[in-house]
């Protein structure tokens, strides 16, 4: 394994040996058994390459322990030479190598491999710019949804500020239009300590997904290292129980209380800008009555059309088609035969789009309501189970991703194993929803008594003939 040693002496129980080591003589060495995962193919590498595995572990940990921060290990047949930090091994002629350094350092692209003996950690350098987030959008991600798109590349556009910059254009409203940055190790830590400030590890795996991607299409080692050594750790202590504010600690009250603060405020006439505010308060009433009777996300409700829910009218379900959805999965929606007047009377008053996120925002301060809009679907999760909804039922509904149907499943009972697609092979979306109907249709009465649909109609006429696009 070391080329450049020679052949030493030794006696063991009583029998001379002689071994090539690194050094002479020997320090007495102890047998232990080690159990070692390793990817099939590193561990066809390894077997045909002839290395010794027990001095590959000895020496990889040696130097893994006495150096800082590293980046790779480089064991070399020939040369004799340890380099640390994340094992990735590729065979090569002559070594195991977990490296390459570019013909020119910070020339970006740059696939030549070879025999290139590894670098050191600070004399490798990449360089990105905007035109590889063009290209990551168009070909790994063609078909994410715009606000994806936005993130990933607010996400990129970031990570590349804590490199070198080398160039830098921006437009109106403080925009980055362009920016090309040298990246180095030191980029990728500065980076990943400061995203673990953060409360989501959302763009901190945005930037690890495209770093990985183009590690694999420059089967370039040091990305792929680069991108495996980006963690998140929630910043602080965790807990098992929500506080108020957060969007899990909502509670019934909570929704009727906003309920009547919108609704108070459609049907006062005591202020000058009535009027002019009671349609948004509306919307914002049957936009939490929406959330909290169906369940679905934010995004959904923002994306829904007039000719989708029309369809729920009439037969008292639609499906959500699966471009509208997170999961990517057409889903039916049921809807609730209290809520039917609110949305009829809302089509009236905006024909064009039923809902808007930002207008609900909004909306919220200007009337000191408590609510968020995407704790109406923790509202679901949290109390449909008292109108004896099947929990798989409420599952296909909502239209919880795989690791939540997982969680879901381990609650549950053991005859409950079914995923989301089996959920829709044993039911047809007419049972389904006959079973919301009877169970969360029928038990759950979302509209206070104290609101009176006939008020709110006749408080809201003026925008019936003169609806306003919005």
């Amino acid at each position: 394994m070391y080329g450049h040693a020679r052949a030493c002496p030794y006696r063991r129980k009583g029998v001379t040996k002689t071994a090539r080591t690194a050094e002479c003589p020997i320090p007495k060495r102890i047998r232990k058994k080690l159990q070692v995962t390793l990817d099939p193919e590193v561990y066809e590498q390894i077997k045909n390459s002839g290395v010794n595995a027990s001095r590959l572990i000895d020496r990889a940990v040696t130097a893994l322990f006495s150096r800082i921060d590293p980046v790779y290990i480089l064991v070399s047949s020939k040369e004799g030479q340890i380099e640390a930090g994340p094992m990735r091994f590729e065979r090569t002629t002559s070594r195991l190598s977990a490296g390459f350094s570019e013909t020119e350092a910070g020339e970006a692209g740059d696939e030549t491999r070879g025999e290139k003996r590894a670098e050191s950690v600070s004399g490798n350098t990449r360089v990105f710019d905007l035109k590889d987030l063009d290209e990551y959008l168009k070909n790994a991600i063609p078909h994410a949804r715009p606000k994806t798109i936005e993130g990933v590349s607010s996400a990129w556009k970031q990570f590349l500020g804590f490199g070198e910059v080398l160039s830098r254009k921006i437009g109106s409203r403080r925009k980055i239009e362009e920016i090309t940055s040298r990246i180095t190790y030191d980029t990728i830590t500065a980076y990943n300590r400061d995203q673990n400030t953060k409360k989501s590890g959302t763009a901190l795996g945005y930037v690890r997904t495209m770093l990985d991607y183009f590690a694999k299409k420059r089967n370039d080692p040091l990305l792929s290292a680069w991108s495996k050594s980006l963690k998140y750790s929630s910043p602080g202590t965790k807990r098992l129980f929500a506080v108020p504010g957060e969007k899990a600690a909502i509670v019934q009250d909570e929704v009727k209380a906003d309920i009547l603060t919108y609704y108070r405020h459609i049907i006062r006439d005591d202020i000058q800008d009535t009027l002019a505010s009671k349609k948004p308060a509306f919307r914002n009433l049957v936009a939490l009555l929406f959330g909290i009777t169906t369940g679905a996300r934010v995004e959904e409700m923002s994306r829904l059309t007039w000719d989708e829910i029309d369809q729920g009218l009439a037969a008292g379900w639609f499906v959500i088609p699966a471009p509208s959805t997170k999961t990517n999965t057409e889903r039916m929606i049921p809807i609730h035969p209290a809520i039917k007047p609110y949305l009829e009377l809302l089509k009236l008053i905006y024909p064009d789009k039923p809902f808007h996120s930002a207008m609900y925002r909004n909306t919220r301060k200007n009337r000191n309501a408590i609510l968020h809009l995407n704790q109406a679907r923790n509202y679901a999760v949290k109390y449909w189970r008292e109108y004896n909804i099947d929990e798989k039922i409420r599952i296909a509904i909502m239209g919880h991703d795989e690791g939540v149907i997982k969680k879901e499943i381990e609650k549950e009972e053991e005859e409950i194993k079914t995923a989301m697609g089996k959920v829709y092979g044993k039911y047809t979306p007419q049972e389904i929803a006959n079973h919301y109907h009877s169970t969360v249709g029928k038990g759950f009465k979302p509209i206070p008594k104290e609101v009176s649909i006939k008020k709110i109609r006749e408080n809201l006429k003026p925008f019936f003939k003169n609806p306003q696009k919005t």
